[in-house]
């Protein structure tokens, strides 16, 4: 477990620890290293998931981190926002060799207290 502290809305900054802590796993011969919840953008971007193009950005950098994984012989859990037409899911992506290679969508979105995840994320289904 990458345990780190992204910044909210610094795509490229989290892109960097991401890759950092990568390198470091692989060096210790790691199989899988799993993120902390919306590692990319930083937990928890809240207006920013309004905003087209910081969608477009972070999803761009999910794939250029998925695209560093070639070759090194670990799979990564990075939880993330992943669009679809108007609808954002809370989601996490598995990446193996280069590319994802699957992904889950957060079903139960929590709504009270500090958190309000259903103002910005649809449900996902439950996995068959």
């Amino acid at each position: 477990m990458a345990q780190l502290n992204p910044r909210v809305g610094a795509l490229q900054h989290n892109l960097q620890l991401a890759l950092d802590a990568l390198e470091q796993a692989v060096g210790q011969g790691a199989d899988i290293i799993m993120f902390p919840e919306l590692f990319l953008t930083g937990y928890f971007p809240e207006d920013l998931l309004f905003r087209p193009r910081f969608r477009e950005e972070a999803m761009g950098v999910l794939h250029r981190f998925a695209g560093e994984t070639a070759g090194l012989g670990i799979s990564v859990l990075m939880p993330t926002i992943w669009p679809r037409q108007d609808i954002l899911f809370n989601a996490i992506a598995l990446i193996r060799d280069g590319r994802i290679a699957d992904r889950r969508f957060k079903h139960s979105l929590p709504s009270e207290d500090v958190f309000y995840e259903k103002r910005y994320f649809s449900a996902g289904p439950l996995p068959e």
